[in-house]
C-alpha cells in the first residue's frame, strides 16, 4: 500500500492494528538539495552541524520504507540500491531510537527507491527520514519536530526533508532545537521543475558524512 507525494508524516494505512504483529507502515520522503550547505559538525554523535543550512525539496525523486514488527531487527532487500549504508548501521539506528523509546518493538524493514544513492543526491536524506518517521508511527509519534531529531541522528541532511514540498532551515543548536523547520512564511518560490540527470551510477568516492 502507498501513496505518493504526500507529506511524509501521512503515514500510509497498512493492516490496521496498533502495535499488533502484523501491522505494517510505509512512508515516503524526497531528497532535499542544498542551496546553502552545511559543512562540519559540532557534535558527530548526535549530527548536530557547525552552521545553518537551506533546503528545497527534490519531489519527484522517493525513498518509500516499509516496517513490521519482528523478533529480530533485520532489513530485507539489496540496500546498495536504495542507500549508501550498511545493515549494521540500520540496525544500530534501530538500538540508538529504541535507546529513547523503549517501547519500540524489534523491526524488520525494506526500502525502494527510484533513484541512485550515492550519486550526489542525498539518498540518506530521504532514506532516514522515511525510517524515522515510520518507526515513531509504530509508537504514535508523529510530531514533525520529534520526527525530524530523530532523522537527524541518522543522517544530519533527513532533518530537512521530514518536511515535503517547502524550503526547509537547519539551524545550530541542542539535540532538542537543532532540526530542519519549513519556511511557510517566507515568500520563497515553490513552482520550479526538478531534473536529475545521472551519467555514473557507481557510488561516488567521497560521502558527505567523510567530508563532514
Amino acid at each position: 500500500v502507498e501513496k505518493k507525494g504526500v507529506d511524509i508524516l501521512a503515514s500510509v494505512p497498512g493492516r490496521v492494528g496498533h502495535l499488533r504483529a502484523h501491522r505494517k507502515v510505509v512512508f515516503q520522503a524526497s531528497p532535499n538539495l542544498a542551496i546553502i550547505k552545511y559543512w562540519g559538525k559540532e557534535d558527530h554523535r548526535l549530527n548536530l552541524p557547525m552552521n545553518a543550512s537551506l533546503s528545497v525539496p527534490l519531489g519527484d525523486l522517493w525513498s518509500r520504507v516499509a516496517l513490521w514488527p519482528s523478533r529480530v531487527d533485520d532489513w530485507e532487500g539489496d540496500l546498495s540500491r536504495v542507500t549508501v549504508d550498511t545493515r549494521e548501521k540500520i540496525k544500530s539506528f534501530f538500538a540508538l531510537v529504541r535507546s529513547q523509546y523503549s517501547e519500540l518493538p524489534r523491526l524488520t524493514g525494506t526500502c525502494q527507491t527510484n533513484f541512485f544513492p550515492g550519486c550526489g543526491i542525498a539518498s540518506s536524506s530521504s532514506f532516514y527520514a522515511a525510517l524515522a518517521a515510520a518507526m515513531l508511527d509504530m509508537i504514535g509519534i508523529r510530531e514533525p519536530s520529534v520526527v525530524a531529531r530523530i532523522a537527524r541522528l541518522g543522517s544530519g541532511s533527513a532533518t530537512r526533508s521530514v518536511h515535503n514540498n517547502a524550503w526547509v532551515a537547519w539551524l545550530p543548536g541542542s539535540t532538542y532545537d537543532s532540526v530542519g523547520y519549513p519556511l511557510e512564511e517566507a515568500n520563497l518560490p515553490t513552482n520550479w521543475y526538478n531534473v536529475a540527470l545521472v551519467y555514473d551510477k557507481t557510488h561516488k568516492k567521497l560521502s558527505s558524512r567523510e567530508g563532514h
